[in-house]
């Protein structure tokens, strides 16, 4: 039986998720996780997040995989960021699958926001993978739009026009959702892409 509701018909239902075997020391996540989560939480531009430059050189693969296999959103969140920070793709398929699966709140936002970093095909397919599936399913107040500001960003820096093949399927998804937007903006959006450039050189 399929774990996840919202999984049951989904396409990529059978991809398998990526956890932690053990629970994390609350000494690990006092030192990589709370100090960073809720900046890379917020979709403003926080510029909090370069206090990361004075822990880049002590991240390695092992902390990166600890984070992104914890079941919480705050330290996926955090470890799919850090793996931006250090430009490493090899982590595309685990922060996609995450992506895709939608195993916990929150973090869906950062997972685009790094895949959108990351800008290759592969990633672009996992943002049309999520969006496909995702914006017909109406009852289920995900992270598409956070998915489709990564599409706008990635549309514009690689000059091609894939948003608009999801703008009826958009339009239709946020009928009778006051809080959310017809408008797609990728303002805040560039700005928080600016901040994860500079701690990526």
């Amino acid at each position: 039986m399929e774990e996840f509701y919202h999984l049951q018909n989904a396409p990529f239902k059978n991809l398998k998720g990526f956890f932690n075997e053990e629970k994390l020391s609350q000494e690990f996540i006092n030192k990589w996780c709370i100090p960073y989560y809720f900046a890379i939480f917020n979709r403003e531009p926080d510029e909090e997040l370069l206090k990361i430059a004075n822990v880049k050189n002590e991240i390695s693969s092992d902390v990166i995989l600890k984070l992104l296999g914890d079941k919480n959103w705050r330290t996926r969140s955090t470890g799919a960021y850090l793996a931006a920070v250090l430009n490493d793709k090899s982590y595309i398929e685990i922060i996609g699958t995450h992506l895709l699966r939608s195993e916990g709140t929150y973090a869906g936002g950062t997972y685009s926001f790094v895949l959108a970093h990351f800008n290759t095909p592969e990633c672009s397919e996992y943002l049309d993978s999520y969006l496909m599936y995702y914006l017909t399913q109406y009852d289920l107040f995900f992270d598409q739009d956070a998915v489709m500001e990564s599409v706008l960003y990635l549309d514009k820096i690689n000059n091609t026009n894939k948003l608009e093949k999801y703008t009826e399927m958009w339009l239709n998804f946020i009928h009778g959702k006051p809080y959310w937007k017809a408008t797609i903006s990728i303002e805040k959006f560039e700005q928080r892409m600016a901040i994860l450039k500079s701690l990526a050189k």
